[in-house]
């Protein structure tokens, strides 16, 4: 040891296990060289009662048949220079091969249990914290001819799994209840913790682990597996910068998640998070609107772009084979990426099918209604996400009407047999091949608006809508009802399905015309 160890007591009892020896220390403290510095004790116990195999110190080898330690805790410190209170326990010279002489003894624990004991691994130099109360860890451990093996048994309280404190902890006051089958291979310095099952909470997870110890610092990989676990659940596992985002969503029904942790000890950065969760025929609630029949693969990383770092500026959401229904308009995403948590952007490509009038609900009913006819969209996407709702949309694509009925109710005005292809270009909007049929009037109808998607969010009342009209016969008695005051239209009744109405009608009320119209 290059430090000190004070007990306080201690009590041999030769007769209680034959041929061992067991003792009861009592009081015990382990200090490192520099503990007047950080102050921060390695181990401090109130009870470890210790049984030695006293004939196997004849062959050379130190076996502790069972080491109990209770009412104690542990602190494992790293200063900001690296320095650890480990080092405490001076590393063993390896003799050269060459070298004659009897080998130095190597020590073996056989049973180690723990129990009611504090656990503390801060590293400030890394920027970890872990934080346990272990109510009850057991293990037995055997020793083939390289590493050592050992079954453990623990039930345990995470008080702070922080693999970087600035973003605070993962499974933060969950309780970690289960067995695990633990192996050290001594020639490539690997722990291997097996995949098995361990209770997080409330839900059983397959987690498997690998900690390389022979760099510097160790590297860990961590593989956690859940099935049929329900979305709050899962956030409320990980750490507080992606739960809080996640936290405005929810599924309905539990969905299967994959998670990998990839990391090390030392200073740096997050560790390389990537999840993957399967949804089949679920419900998604999301700020703007419910999806119901959603399905699709979902995946999280913060290595959205290789080499630019582990961090929420580059982690990204993406979506994959998405289906769903928005108030009974089903639509399809390909593809469709959130991307850049700090100023999050979302890209994708929609495509739907639906029957006009389910518009309905959406727009409402007091600016414009729709019966019969066919809707067909397909449209590239990129915009702004602000509250995790779609904020100046960038569109390219096309939106295609067909056969449809529509009342525009301010007006009064009832078109039949509607037919409108919207081609968006960018910033610029495109309207081609309008038909309108009111009574007897017909209308042909072709118009563009430039800069269209800015202004429509910014300044609705700058938008020009450039108009050619053609009418092969127009009853303008049809018509009376534009040369009246345009009556104020409600607002969407239900605010979460968004304003989408509400900016439609500001538009309608605030934009400007420049109209040719010739008439037969």
């Amino acid at each position: 040891l290059d430090g000190s160890l004070v007990i306080g007591s201690m009590e041999p009892t030769l007769l209680s296990g034959l041929p061992g020896v067991s003792l009861t220390l009592n009081n015990v403290a382990l200090k490192d060289k520099r503990w007047n510095i950080h102050k921060h004790t390695l181990l401090q116990a109130k009870d470890i009662r210790v049984n030695v195999n006293t004939l196997a110190l004849f062959r050379g080898t130190v076996e502790i048949n069972k080491i109990d330690i209770s009412d104690a805790s542990a602190y494992l410190y790293t200063d900001s220079t690296g320095y650890s209170n480990t080092s405490v326990f001076k590393k063993k010279k390896k003799a050269p091969l060459d070298q004659a002489g009897p080998s130095e003894s190597s020590t073996e624990i056989r049973k180690l249990l723990l129990q009611r004991m504090k656990l503390i691994v801060n590293n400030e130099k890394g920027n970890k914290l872990f934080q346990f109360l272990i109510n009850k860890v057991e293990g037995n451990v055997n020793y083939p001819s390289e590493g050592w093996k050992a079954d453990v048994d623990l039930d345990v309280l995470v008080n702070a799994l922080a693999f970087n404190t600035n973003r605070g902890s993962f499974i933060k006051d969950q309780r970690v209840q289960g067995a695990m089958k633990i192996n050290f291979n001594e020639e490539r310095a690997l722990i291997e913790v097996a995949e098995n099952k361990l209770m997080i909470g409330d839900n059983d997870f397959l987690i498997g682990a690998t900690f390389n110890t022979s760099k510097d610092p160790t590297s860990f990989a961590i593989n956690i597996t859940a099935n049929k676990i329900a979305w709050k659940n899962a956030a409320a596992l990980l750490a507080p910068n992606i739960k809080k985002r996640l936290d405005q969503f929810n599924l309905k029904d539990p969905i299967d998640v994959k998670c990998a942790i990839v990391g090390n000890m030392g200073p740096g950065g997050d560790p390389l998070i990537n999840v993957v969760a399967d949804v089949k025929q679920n419900v998604l609630s999301t700020p703007g609107g419910v999806v119901d029949s959603c399905s699709f693969r979902g995946m999280y990383t913060n290595n959205f772009f290789e080499g630019r770092g582990l961090s929420d500026e580059n982690s990204a959401i993406k979506l994959y084979a998405f289906k769903g229904s928005y108030e009974q308009i089903p639509f399809t995403i390909d593809t469709a990426f959130i991307n850049n948590f700090k100023a999050p952007v979302a890209t994708g490509v929609v495509k739907s099918k639906f029957d006009i009038s389910k518009l309905n609900a959406i727009v409402g009913e007091d600016l414009l209604k729709f019966n019969g006819g066919q809707a067909d969209l397909n449209l590239t996407y990129s915009a702004d996400l602000v509250d995790l709702m779609l904020r100046k949309p960038y569109f390219t694509g096309y939106v295609n009407i067909k056969n449809a009925d529509v009342n525009y109710t301010p007006r009064n005005l009832r078109f039949k047999n509607t037919g409108i292809s919207l081609k968006f270009t960018g910033p610029d909007l495109f309207i081609n091949d309008l038909r309108l049929q009111s009574g007897k009037s017909i209308l042909l109808m072709e118009g563009s608006v430039r800069n269209f998607l800015n202004l429509y969010y910014n300044a609705p009342e700058k938008i020009v809508l450039n108009w050619d009209v053609k009418s092969p016969r127009l009853d303008l008695g049809e018509f009376l009802g534009f040369l009246n005051a345009r009556p104020n239209v409600s607002q969407v009744k239900n605010r979460s399905k968004g304003n989408f109405g509400r900016d439609l009608n500001n538009v309608f009320n605030s934009s400007k015309v420049n109209l040719n119209l010739k008439v037969d």
